[in-house]
């Protein structure tokens, strides 16, 4: 074989390999592309249509009031209520963070599941409150908890009977002295085991 056609061919299989690995990429960035594109859509769909069908799902921005109702999320509002979810919560406004159905094997063992936290977009340190509602009577008070922190696996502090119960959760607002300078209450059931 000429020195000319080995030359030649050298360059047919150059340019053939390059060809080859130039539409691999190209099937590549297509594949890449159209997954890019079905998710979008998939994303668009799910969050933009169906605007006028209420099915119980949308966010529902509680701190937000106005004439004493929250406000909830719907596309044309959802980059506003992003941006305030990421300021703090500003004093007279306290954003809970907690479950609201706990259980106790007995009253004056840890619960397995209560918890309470105190949000890190919330601007002060809080204590809480326990009573139960049938007697009105406190029966669990709470360290203060600061902001990011959680409590978790507390007894209660008096004997209440086995069973389920009604209660309500006074959480308290402290000023730089630990001063209670306002309140929220949230409701809870107590089960008490045995």
């Amino acid at each position: 074989m000429s020195k000319q056609s080995s030359k030649n061919v050298t360059v047919n299989k150059e340019r053939y390999l390059g060809s080859v690995k130039f539409f691999k990429n190209m099937i590549v960035l297509f594949v890449i592309l159209l997954v890019v594109g079905l998710s979008s859509a998939l994303v668009y769909f799910a969050v933009f249509k169906n605007d006028d069908v209420d099915d119980g799902r949308r966010l529902l921005l509680t701190d937000e009031i106005v004439d004493g109702r929250g406000i909830v999320a719907v596309p044309n509002n959802i980059s506003a209520i992003i941006e305030h979810l990421e300021e703090p919560v500003v004093d007279g406004y306290y954003l809970t963070t907690m479950n609201a159905d706990w259980h106790f094997d007995t009253w004056n063992t840890p619960s397995s599941n209560a918890y309470v936290e105190n949000a890190i977009e919330n601007t002060r340190t809080v204590y809480f409150d326990l009573f139960l509602d049938e007697t009105e009577e406190l029966i669990y008070s709470s360290p203060f908890i600061p902001v990011g922190a959680k409590w978790e696996r507390f007894a209660l502090d008096k004997e209440i009977p086995v069973g389920v119960h009604s209660a309500t959760v006074t959480y308290h607002l402290v000023d730089d002295e630990f001063q209670s300078i306002t309140t929220v209450s949230v409701a809870v059931q107590l089960n008490i085991n045995r």
